[in-house]
C-alpha cells in the first residue's frame, strides 16, 4: 500500500537559493539536481518520465522537418515574401497570418518567412494529450492536479495554494501541486529583484502550510518538492553572425535554430561542416557540446543537429530564432554551471527515506522515486 504522497512542483526554483527558504532549508533530506541540456519542454519528461531527449524523441520544442512545417504549401514563395517584408512587424504579421491553424496553443517562434517550411513542432508538453510516454500522471490515475487553468501569471501560485489546501482538507491522499510563477518573475525582473526574493519568502511560507497540513492529514504520508532548473541573471546578449561569417544559411547548405542559450546547426553541404565546426570551437562566448557529452546527456540523436553548443552563463542571443528580445534572467545553460542546478528535498516519517540523497544528483533520477512513492501502477507485475 503506497504512502500518501504529496508532490510540490517549484518552476525554476535554484538549489543554491534554498539558504534563502528557510524553512525548506530545514528539511533533513534534501538533493541537488543536474539538470539536462535544454528546457523544461524536455526536463519535465525527466522528471516526470524519467525519458532523456533521446528516449522521448525530441530536443526543443522545434525541430527541422519540411514535412511538418506551418510554411511547406508556400515554401516556394517563402523566400520572396521575406525580401518583401523588411520590417518586423510586417514580417511577423504575415508569419502570423500563414500560420494562425498550425498550433494556435503554442507561443509561434521568432523564425524568419523563408525559413516556415523547414521546421515544425515535435516538443510536446507532458501534460498535452499528444504526449504519448507514459508518466507519473498516465501511470497513477489516482494522482490529483491542482489545475492553473484560467489563472493569471503572476498570480497563480496563491490560488493554486488555496486549491491545494481545500483539496487536503478533503482528504486527499495523492496531490500534485504545481508552482509556477517563480519561472516567469525571474523572466521578467532578473534573480536578483526584490520581485524574486519576496516570491521565495511566499514559497517557503506556502510550502510550509502545505506540507503540514498534509501531514497532519495523513501521519503517514510524505513530502517531495522539487524543481526542474534554477535561474541566472542575464548580464549580455550576443548577435549570431554565423551567415556573415560562413555562409548564407538555407536548404542545401545548412540550416540552424537558436533558442535564448542553445544554438542547434543542421549542414547539408560538407563543404561547410569543417568551417562550422571552427566557428564554433573558436567562439569566445559559446561551448560546443561534443559527441561523448551529447551521449551522456541524451542528445546524441543526429536529427537533434550535427551542431549543438550553448552560450555562457548570463549570455543571450539577440535576437533568436525564438525570441526578438532577451530576459531579465534565464535559464538553459550548461548543467554544471551551480546557478541551473535544481532541487529535490523529501519529508515524510524517518527510516523511510527515498533513497541516499547524495545518489540523487539529476532530473532523471527524480522519476523512479516519485513512481515508487506513489506505488504499484495499473498493468505492473
Amino acid at each position: 500500500m503506497p504512502a500518501p504522497t504529496l508532490i510540490l512542483f517549484v518552476d525554476a526554483l535554484p538549489f543554491d537559493d534554498l539558504g534563502q527558504l528557510p524553512g525548506l532549508n530545514g528539511w533533513a533530506w534534501k538533493a541537488r539536481l543536474r539538470p539536462g541540456f535544454g528546457y523544461s519542454i524536455n526536463l519535465h519528461p525527466e522528471l516526470f518520465c524519467g525519458l532523456d531527449p533521446d528516449r522521448v524523441g525530441f530536443f526543443g520544442e522545434w525541430a527541422l522537418d519540411r514535412t511538418g512545417a506551418p510554411g511547406r504549401r508556400y515554401r516556394a514563395v517563402l523566400p520572396l515574401l521575406d525580401r518583401l517584408c523588411r520590417p518586423y512587424l510586417l514580417n511577423r504579421g504575415l508569419q502570423h497570418l500563414l500560420t494562425k491553424r498550425y498550433r494556435p496553443d503554442r507561443i509561434m517562434p521568432n523564425l524568419p518567412l523563408r525559413w516556415l517550411g523547414e521546421f515544425s513542432i515535435h516538443g510536446e508538453k507532458v501534460e498535452d494529450p499528444r504526449f504519448d510516454r507514459p508518466s507519473i500522471f498516465s501511470r497513477h490515475p489516482g494522482l490529483q492536479r491542482v489545475s492553473t487553468a484560467g489563472l493569471s501569471k503572476g498570480a497563480r501560485d496563491a490560488r493554486v495554494v488555496e486549491r491545494a489546501a481545500a483539496a487536503i482538507a478533503a482528504g486527499a491522499e495523492q496531490l500534485y501541486v504545481p508552482l509556477i510563477d517563480l519561472d516567469g518573475i525571474g523572466h521578467a525582473h532578473r534573480r536578483s529583484s526584490e520581485a524574486w526574493q519576496a516570491h521565495l519568502a511566499r514559497l517557503d511560507a506556502w510550502i510550509a502550510v502545505l506540507s503540514e497540513g498534509f501531514l497532519a492529514r495523513q501521519p503517514e504520508g510524505q513530502v517531495f518538492v522539487l524543481s526542474d532548473h534554477g535561474m541566472a541573471d542575464v548580464t549580455g546578449s550576443v548577435e549570431l553572425r554565423i551567415e556573415q561569417d560562413i555562409a548564407k544559411a538555407g536548404p542545401g547548405r545548412f540550416l540552424y535554430f537558436s533558442d535564448s542559450t542553445l544554438l542547434r546547426i543542421w549542414v547539408f553541404d560538407p563543404d561547410l561542416g569543417e568551417a562550422i565546426a571552427a566557428y564554433l570551437d573558436d567562439s569566445p562566448v559559446a561551448t560546443p557540446i561534443m559527441q561523448p557529452e551529447r551521449e551522456a546527456y541524451g542528445i546524441a540523436n543526429p536529427a537533434f543537429g550535427d551542431f549543438i553548443a550553448v552560450l555562457d552563463e548570463g549570455l543571450c542571443f539577440k535576437p533568436s530564432t525564438f525570441a526578438r528580445n532577451i530576459p531579465a534572467a534565464m535559464h538553459g545553460y550548461h548543467p554544471t554551471v551551480s546557478s541551473q542546478q535544481a532541487l529535490l528535498a523529501w519529508r515524510g516519517p524517518a527510516g523511510r527515506e527515498p533513497a541516499r540523497a547524495a545518489a540523487v544528483d539529476r532530473t532523471l533520477a527524480v522519476f523512479p522515486l516519485l513512481d515508487a512513492a506513489l506505488g504499484r501502477a495499473a498493468g505492473d507485475r
